[in-house]
């Protein structure tokens, strides 16, 4: 009597090799509110209020820092007393890798924490955001920060890959604002995507 035939094993392992997956992958890095930078540091300062600077249009802006973030006031600076617009640039510089998970990376968000008075007010005007020399989002349309503090974002598109460095503007306005109004900027950052194969 003849042995009994043995069952064959069956390979049940799948071959991935072929099957590459891109998987997205992301950080986002931020820098803190009160890091910023005015653009014209050649205001004068004015004696009767202080940490305040004169801007061209018989406004004033005020700029006092915290530990949890910036406050940005703007008011009249002459003795009539008439609330006027002035528009203020101010810059931040985000912390930028230059490789993600050994990639390029692209910048996919921008992210900002602020609270803005109603208007009128002190809101934000205006959005650059730069790699370097070169110009990556525009955003010159009014774009007031909601009174609730929201998270803002905008989206450059198409995602822009980042060669050298993320530099933030921000337009402030002051539309006819009193010193009871302010712009309080906690954060901005950069939320950035590469793929891992």
């Amino acid at each position: 009597m003849g042995e009994p035939e043995r069952a064959k094993a069956v390979d049940t392992s799948v071959d991935v090799s072929a099957a590459v997956i891109a998987v997205p992958k992301q950080v986002t890095l931020w820098t803190h509110g009160h890091s910023l930078s005015v653009e014209s540091a050649e205001y004068p300062l004015i004696d009767s209020k202080p940490n305040a600077l004169l801007l061209p249009n018989k406004t004033a802006v005020r700029i006092l820092c915290f530990g949890w973030g910036v406050e940005i006031y703007m008011g009249p600076s002459n003795n009539d007393g008439i609330p006027r617009e002035e528009k203020l640039w101010i810059h931040y510089a985000v912390p930028t890798p230059s490789l993600l998970y050994d990639k390029p990376v692209k910048a996919q968000q921008l992210i900002i924490r602020a609270l803005g008075s109603a208007n009128p007010g002190v809101t934000l005007g205006g959005i650059h955001v730069y790699d370097g020399p070169k110009n990556i989002l525009a955003n010159n349309q009014y774009v007031n920060a909601y009174p609730q503090g929201f998270l803002k974002r905008f989206m450059p598109q198409p995602f822009p890959t980042i060669e050298f460095g993320i530099g933030v503007s921000l337009l402030v306005i002051g539309d006819r604002a009193t010193w009871d109004h302010k712009l309080t900027i906690h954060s901005v950052g950069i939320e950035f995507l590469t793929k891992s194969h």
